[in-house]
């Protein structure tokens, strides 16, 4: 193939998985605060306090999304173009230059986390300084951790589909030494964890944030998330699986 030719379809790759890593955290990041700022009752029944609190954490939540987008964004194109440039420029497939596209996956949804780790902490300590509950804390910041693992995973999976060209261009059409991406079994149980696992996890923290009353909508808020991420989830394990990487 051209290099040109080649250089096309890197860039394409890239805009597509930059696209679904984009939209798996923003609507990640969307589900996370409506769930913990709607759906959610209150522990304390100060209206007013309530009210500030909201106020407060949604400006902080557009302000955080922003910036974050913004540095997940400029550090995933350099991050990929340093991995992916060799392959339009006619230098050698080395042994490390493949491995490390083959890694891309991984290692981008590994850097996505941070975002959702830092947010744990500050949202936390928001809410503490707005003068709510430490078990509120806790909650939040246990909320916004296993958003970013869902959404995190999701981008995952999602990466290893939109970059199967530029791993057959990696390879040059023989297998690789070593299997860089999940099997069948870690597969089924990642669909699980984000169907099943994680949402449980989430039921399991309601008792931080309430005592049995008012949590209906959370309940469903949270059914209802598990079933579009779990589904999700299932058909890109399947497709994976079906189509596995040596016929690409």
């Amino acid at each position: 193939m051209a290099a040109d030719e080649c250089h096309e379809v890197v860039r394409r790759a890239g805009i597509r998985q930059g696209a679904v890593t984009f939209f798996a955290h923003l609507d990640g990041a969307i589900f996370v605060f409506v769930y913990s700022s709607l759906l959610l009752p209150d522990i304390a029944d100060d209206d007013r306090r309530q009210e500030v609190s909201f106020l407060v954490e949604s400006l902080a939540f557009v302000a955080f999304l922003l910036v974050s987008g913004a540095w997940m964004g400029w550090r995933f194109y350099r991050f990929y173009r340093r991995r992916t440039d060799w392959l339009g420029d006619g230098e050698e497939p080395t042994v490390e230059r493949v491995d490390r596209v083959l890694r891309l996956p991984f290692d981008l949804a590994a850097q996505g986390l941070v975002p959702w780790l830092v947010a744990s902490v500050a949202f936390a300590g928001l809410g503490l300084a707005l003068g709510e509950p430490f078990a509120e804390g806790v909650r939040t910041s246990t909320t916004i951790v296993l958003g970013g693992l869902v959404s995190c995973a999701l981008a995952f999976l999602l990466t290893e589909r939109m970059l199967r060209p530029v791993f057959a261009l990696a390879l040059g059409g023989a297998s690789p030494e070593r299997s860089r991406t999940l099997g069948v079994r870690p597969r089924l149980l990642l669909s699980w964890a984000l169907g099943s696992g994680i949402p449980l996890v989430g039921l399991a923290v309601l008792p931080l944030k309430a005592e049995g009353e008012g949590v209906g909508p959370a309940v469903v808020g949270l059914a209802l998330g598990a079933l579009v991420v779990g589904l999700l989830a299932t058909v890109l394990a399947a497709r994976s699986v079906g189509d596995p990487l040596d016929e690409v």
